[in-house]
């Protein structure tokens, strides 16, 4: 699939820096309160103690603890997880649809599978922590209807030079293929009969994107 399906529009896609979470956040309320917006609200990992390592990454319990108290006080939120039984899951995630809760903090677990076409936000916590085609699938959960649809890339306070040019890659791109080829080009292709998942192999002078021609053409004469 190369376009959109008819009356949809590309979703604006823009990095918030921390100094600017305030003015996200006015602008979500604004949303809910004006246009009765539906928000994803996705984080890396489901609580604090999941990683000590990496003690910069948001969890699902403190963000969802923490808007409740703020930037949503008095708006309905809810909050789903892998841990979550299914019964509980399913419960909060059909209240999502039905609009009685206008903000879903959740895991990577609605990565896939949601349909909730009222949906107009995402917002992405430590974004630079995800790869491309990630990104890609999370924000094709809003946009899916003919409402206007943004995602917010919210950036945490290690991104690097490398993960702002791969993130102001992504506002700029919708197209599926050219994200893809990018992530190719950046992460690499792994090895096939191994199990290292990224970086590139030995090749002494052929290159995967640049002669993907080529190799389509020896896969073609094997056939």
């Amino acid at each position: 699939i190369k376009g959109l399906p008819s009356g949809r529009m590309p979703v604006r896609t823009f990095c918030v820096s921390p100094d600017r979470r305030a003015d996200m956040e006015a602008f979500l309320r604004s949303e809910i309160v004006e246009n009765f917006a539906r928000i994803f609200y996705v984080v890396p990992r489901i609580d604090p103690n999941d990683d000590a390592v990496n003690g910069d990454l948001c969890s699902a319990a403190t963000v969802f603890a923490s808007l409740t108290r703020s930037a949503f006080v008095n708006i309905p939120c809810g909050l789903v997880h892998g841990r979550m039984n299914e019964l509980e899951r399913q419960h909060t995630m059909h209240a999502f649809l039905n609009g009685k809760i206008k903000v879903l903090v959740a895991t990577t677990i609605v990565e896939v599978g949601i349909d909730v076409p009222d949906a107009t936000v995402m917002v992405i916590e430590n974004a630079e922590r995800f790869g491309l085609s990630q990104l890609h699938q999370l924000r094709g959960r809003v946009g899916r209807s003919s409402k206007r649809a943004f995602c917010f890339l919210l950036l945490g306070k290690t991104e690097s030079a490398s993960s702002r040019e791969r993130l102001n890659f992504f506002c700029r791109h919708h197209d599926g293929f050219v994200i893809a080829e990018k992530d190719l080009h950046m992460r690499g292709p792994g090895e096939v009969a191994g199990l290292r998942q990224t970086g590139w192999g030995d090749f002494k002078t052929a290159d995967i994107l640049r002669d993907l021609a080529l190799f389509q053409e020896i896969l073609n004469d094997f056939k």
